[in-house]
């Protein structure tokens, strides 16, 4: 019956429909497959998928959680439904398509792609992971640098609107022989469907740490990095411009240990989390400021609320923020390394019973998508599936 629907209706029903449904529609006929493989369709679906997601990648039903798991000692991807109540619901555990020994390490996600990177010294390797269709893409391996240095690689992803392009960046810090990463980098981009990184011509004033936390908002890759005179910022890379630029933040806290402070977004706001014990004089493990800004207006930041849990139950001393849940909700890691929701508006702590190293937990709002779909995009031969 679907056959004899004019195009245009056909389309409009297939987009909405989920991923899972899709991949089964490709086998009722070479046109079908075409129309479902093909470039304008996989961004019509996209875009719809970010519509019913409330018009932001960081607004999804669903989580992508990663973590190691002490009882089953191995890294696991897992699936949540998140439906704005109390509890996350499994949806589905995946497997990472790569068979490796190596750790691949969260970099950042746009678009339901997530991308990987196993850093290591004077080596990398990338990989872009659709968990949706369990398809990656191995990025080609960029060239290595030969100089009697050691070398160490902040790496960033996003997306460019203006043109559909998926980029990944790396900035290179060649290492001292007292282990000093030296100011500024190189800067090298890879553009998906390409076939090779190229260099961009820009000064990069900044230290940005290979564990730095990214967030892509408003077309850029933010994070927190450090200034050559030591004070902190948040360091911006323009994905369409390909330029870096920079935000300032609240002067009371441009000082504190870099690795206090992170970023990440939530709907239309970029969020500044401090973790820094030392409050008004006092020594406070485990409590967490949270600060906003209007975008790009450095005057604006305010502190909009501190998350301390100590005298909850469920709740204790808090390791890491990982972000925001679909209503606002708190997602976070407890001194019990077990995975909590806090809901700062009744202070209410949820334990989720998922518990694992505690710095190997990632939480990826979660969209789906037909990206990286094998037979488009010329990406034949350098992609793995996960059965």
């Amino acid at each position: 019956m679907l056959s004899h629907l004019p195009d245009e209706i056909l389309i409009q029903i297939l987009v909405r429909l989920p991923v899972k449904s899709l991949l089964r529609f490709r086998s009722v006929s070479r046109t079908w497959n075409s129309l479902i493989t093909s470039q304008p369709f996989i961004g019509l679906h996209l875009s719809h998928s970010i519509e019913a997601a409330g018009g932001t990648n960081t607004d999804s039903s669903s989580i992508f959680l990663r973590h190691y798991s002490h009882s089953r000692r191995r890294q696991l991807n897992t699936v949540y439904r998140d439906d704005g109540g109390e509890s996350l619901a499994e949806d589905q555990e995946l497997e990472f398509p790569i068979k490796t020994y190596d750790t691949y390490y969260y970099v950042g996600a746009c678009n339901g792609l997530i991308c990987l990177a196993d850093y290591l010294i004077n080596h990398l390797r990338v990989v872009l992971w659709n968990p949706s269709i369990r398809t990656c893409f191995r990025v080609p391996i960029p060239r290595l640098i030969d100089t009697d240095n050691a070398h160490i690689y902040t790496v960033g992803f996003g997306f460019d609107r203006r043109t559909g392009q998926y980029k990944v960046m790396r900035m290179i810090y060649a290492v001292s022989r007292n282990y000093e990463r030296l100011i500024p980098p190189e800067v090298e981009v890879y553009v998906l469907g390409s076939d090779r990184w190229r260099s961009i011509d820009c000064h990069v004033p900044y230290l940005v740490p290979e564990s730095s936390p990214q967030a892509f908002f408003c077309g850029g890759i933010h994070w927190v990095g450090c200034r050559e005179d030591q004070s902190m910022v948040i360091v911006v890379f323009n994905v369409q411009e390909e330029v870096f630029q920079e935000i300032e933040i609240p002067r009371s806290i441009r000082h504190r240990n870099m690795h206090r402070l992170s970023v990440c977004s939530h709907r239309d706001s970029l969020y500044l989390l401090e973790n820094d014990p030392w409050r008004d004089g006092k020594f406070m493990l485990g409590v967490f400021d949270i600060w906003v800004m209007e975008y790009g207006v450095k005057e604006s930041w305010t502190k909009q609320f501190s998350i301390d849990v100590r005298g909850e139950r469920g709740g204790g001393l808090l390791k890491r923020v990982l972000g925001f849940r679909k209503e606002g909700k708190i997602l976070a890691v407890n001194e019990e390394e077990e995975l909590i929701s806090y809901d700062k508006k009744g202070r209410r702590v949820n334990q989720h019973g998922i518990r694992g190293l505690a710095k190997s937990f990632e939480a990826i709002p979660h969209l789906e998508c037909l990206v990286l779909l094998k037979g488009t995009d010329g990406f034949d031969g350098q992609m793995s599936s996960c059965s």
